[in-house]
């Protein structure tokens, strides 16, 4: 009869695999650490020869009178949001001399491509102290400045100067050291060359700014509120009925427009947007949504997250759209940058349901405008759903169509002019023969 006893490991026996276990980790261990800290370097250093090339091509074309216009450059080509390092408390860095981007490490020393002065390079302030590099006394702001807390212990000694490349900087702040260009000055620095104070910081409770609240900051008339020189961090949503809005000289961080009216078009009202600027848009967001008569003059899009920089939604009648003399940076998701929605809302189930015959066209004109990048961006103009009265456009239609004087970096080709357009839509054709 078999012995079916099984003999186990000996405590001898397992003490000699846990030390072979010790022993193979602490020889695998760190060279498992070194080939992170390997592959992460070599990632930093892929990222600065990128960065370099297409700077050397934005700055052929044309020189940078600006640290922040490097950043711009880069943005329009891709880089948003790949600025932190994969190297453990690395930062990249910017010669304005050079028109270069530079790696330093973690003993704040550059080391890639070459060595160079750290007194005299640019550093990419975030809003937090992770961003400074000690011997910097120069940074790029690469967000809006609010931190009052970090700013004060980061600009507490010396004399530095910060680019805002059109940010704002609302901080609470005795600092005398800190000068800021380039952008708004709410509060925390003294106004440098290029920088304004003349605009307030419009800041409520709650997730967005309504038509209430707005009535409290503009200048009214009948039938109308104006606003002027307004920097706006939240979501705003005008809603009064037969009520013109009318935003001059405004920005817009972070969040966009909506201006909502379902008689408004009957009745000759607009939404009216002059000389403003949207920037760092929400993911998800457009930055300008109407259902509503829209005026769009120049303005700017840039740097936009979210789906794209104008949505008009098909709801009323007599609807006339202008979009002239702005400039439009990139999307951050697959969306058209200027979207037609078509006569369309949305049920309790959020699934979308069409309007009886209450929409429609009087004209649209998309004019003097620049087109610089789409990134993620479908195409320039383009539509959702069936129904939109101009997804079939042709010449035999009575809605008045005008394109003029447009221009469109070389990379945005013909095709992605119109997008999702019917098959028998000619304005594709019709936006080629305005792009100079």
């Amino acid at each position: 009869m078999k012995n079916l006893k099984k003999k186990g490991f000996t405590i001898v026996e397992l003490v000699i695999v846990i030390a072979v276990i010790a022993i193979l980790s602490a020889v695998l261990i760190p060279t498992f650490s070194n080939l992170i800290k390997k592959a992460n370097l070599s990632n930093d250093q892929s990222f600065v020869r990128n960065a370099n090339t297409t700077l050397a091509f934005e700055g052929a074309l044309e020189k940078f009178e600006n640290a922040g216009d490097a950043i711009d450059a880069l943005n329009r080509n891709g880089f948003s949001g790949k600025y932190n390092t994969y190297s453990t408390n690395f930062h990249y860095v910017y010669s304005l001399e050079n028109n270069k981007m530079y790696l330093v490490n973690d003993e704040n020393v550059v080391i890639y491509p070459e060595e160079e002065d750290i007194t005299a390079l640019w550093g990419l302030y975030t809003d937090n102290r992770t961003s400074v590099v000690d011997g910097i006394t120069k940074y790029i702001a690469m967000t809006n400045i609010t931190n009052s807390e970090h700013y004060n212990d980061v600009f507490a000694n010396g004399t530095y100067t910060i680019d805002l490349n059109g940010y704002f900087i609302a901080v609470e702040s005795d600092l005398t050291g800190v000068t800021a260009n380039n952008g708004i000055v709410l509060g925390g620095a003294t106004q440098g060359e290029g920088s304004s104070s003349d605009y307030e910081l419009v800041d409520y409770d709650g997730e967005n700014i309504d038509s209430v609240q707005l009535s409290e900051l503009g200048e009214t008339a009948e039938n109308e509120f104006v606003f002027k020189n307004k920097v706006f961090r939240k979501f705003v949503h005008t809603t009064a009925t037969n009520t013109n809005y009318v935003f001059e000289n405004c920005i817009f961080y972070g969040d966009g427009v909506q201006f909502n009216d379902t008689n408004a078009a009957n009745l000759g009202i607009y939404g009216t947007l002059k000389n403003c600027q949207f920037i760092d848009t929400q993911e998800g967001r457009w930055a300008v949504l109407s259902n509503i008569s829209l005026n769009v003059i120049d303005c700017t899009f840039t740097n936009l997250n979210g789906r794209g920089a104008i949505q008009i939604q098909e709801q009323t009648k007599e609807m006339e759209i202008n979009i002239s003399g702005c400039k439009f940076t990139g999307n951050g998701l697959s969306y058209p940058t200027i979207r037609f929605i078509g006569q369309v809302k949305y049920d309790d189930k959020n699934n979308p349901y069409k309007y009886a015959d209450t929409a429609s066209f009087k004209s649209l004109n998309v004019s003097d405008c620049q087109f610089t990048s789409l990134n993620k961006g479908s195409g320039i103009i383009g539509f959702a759903y069936d129904d939109s009265f101009i997804k079939n456009y042709n010449s035999t239609n009575p809605t008045l169509v005008t394109f003029s004087n447009n221009s469109v970096n070389k990379d945005i080709t013909a095709d992605k002019y119109v997008v999702e357009a019917g098959a028998n839509c000619t304005l594709g054709e019709l936006f080629a023969t305005s792009v100079k």
